[in-house]
């Protein structure tokens, strides 16, 4: 008898033990998912979020008068006095004048701004191309540089010579090469524009031992105003300044959005 309730007792805490091993094991499995959860949502919470930069854009200052007046042009709304054919009025789109041909097929390629004497009131220089065909293919050599400014309520347009390459100021390089007709001549210089009233005035410089290059410009620039003053250290300084960054964007013409973005 003593023998059969020894074996119900021991049978009773095998029974005790595998119950409170049973709630051991489900206690700490209830505390692992709780930290595997708290370390899952800890993880979640701290990963950064990915954030995309973008380059702040610049606003378009208020365009001058002179601006509205020059945009106006360049979209052929506004004729512009032709200050190489008597100041006659004319729209952009009828301008055929090309270094003295007057029927011209004029193509309008890129522009910028420039500005003489720092007021404010900036003027735009274009590209401008002579389309002419020659065995059906178009000279893309045969380019001048198409000045624009606002004067005294008006837009004029100034053809410059194609020996001048301007900048985004007065000042500007000149090279005879680039009238492509006779490699033996060979002059180059400095110069700066003003202008008197309505009218545009071409200061040149040139290097003292650079022979006949007087002469060579009275003939080329006949029937521009002209002045031609020996300078060597402005024509080096003008040869270096011409690679520098300009300090305005350039533009399509035939674009309004660009016309609008780059001129004000």
């Amino acid at each position: 008898m003593r023998k059969l309730m020894y074996l119900f007792f021991i049978t009773i805490l095998v029974l005790v033990g595998c119950v409170n091993n049973t709630n051991v094991d489900e206690t700490q499995s209830t505390k692992e998912t709780k930290q595997t959860s708290e370390i899952q949502t800890t993880t979640e919470t701290t990963t950064p979020v990915e954030t995309t930069t973008e380059e702040p854009t610049t606003p378009v200052p208020e365009p001058t008068e002179a601006a509205l007046a020059i945009r106006a042009v360049l979209k052929n709304e506004s004729p512009f006095l032709d200050a190489n054919n008597g100041y006659k009025e004319v729209y952009r789109d009828d301008y055929s004048y090309f270094q003295g041909n007057n029927n011209a097929n004029i193509g309008w390629w890129t522009f910028t701004m420039f500005d003489i004497g720092n007021d404010r009131n900036r003027a735009v220089w274009i590209t401008v191309r002579n389309l002419k065909f020659d065995k059906n293919r178009v000279d893309i050599n045969d380019t001048a540089r198409m000045i624009f400014r606002y004067y005294n309520g008006q837009v004029y347009g100034y053809q410059c010579n194609k020996i001048i390459g301007l900048r985004d100021d007065e000042y500007f390089i000149w090279n005879s090469e680039n009238l492509l007709q006779n490699e033996e001549i060979k002059h180059s210089g400095g110069g700066k524009m003003k202008f008197e009233n309505e009218k545009i005035k071409y200061i040149f410089y040139i290097y003292e031992d650079d022979e006949g290059v007087q002469e060579w410009l009275k003939n080329l620039m006949q029937n521009e105003n002209i002045e031609i003053i020996e300078n060597n250290e402005m024509c080096d300084l003008m040869s270096e300044r011409y690679y520098e960054k300009l300090k305005y964007g350039a533009g399509d013409s035939n674009l309004n959005e660009d016309i609008d973005k780059y001129i004000y």
